[in-house]
């Protein structure tokens, strides 16, 4: 089973493969929407771009970027949609990012 180790938490969530990573982090009490976001987010549609994560470790093990995420972080290349992201093995990540 995939393991996603929430950096800033110190937490390690065990996940079946093929999880959606915002749902795996939403459905263990990680935050991960900012401020307002909280209540306007697209629920995982990839049109408001809120669910931003930095993968620090195991990028290979997600599915690879989608064009609505492309489109959305192209100034950065350095995150990812956690909506947008399919995990197939074990990843690191920090919520939350700058």
């Amino acid at each position: 089973m995939p393991k996603i180790t929430v950096e800033e938490l110190d937490r390690t969530l065990v996940v079946p493969p093929g999880a959606n990573l915002r749902e795996a982090l939403l459905d263990a009490g990680v935050e991960v929407y900012p401020f307002v976001w909280a209540l306007l987010n697209c629920r995982g549609h990839g049109i408001c771009g809120s669910c931003r994560v930095k993968v620090t470790g195991g990028e290979e093990n997600l599915s690879p970027r989608t064009d609505v995420e492309s489109r959305k972080l192209r100034k950065r290349p350095d995150l990812r949609l956690a909506c947008q992201c399919v995990v197939r093995g074990d990843v690191k990540v920090l919520t939350l990012p700058a």
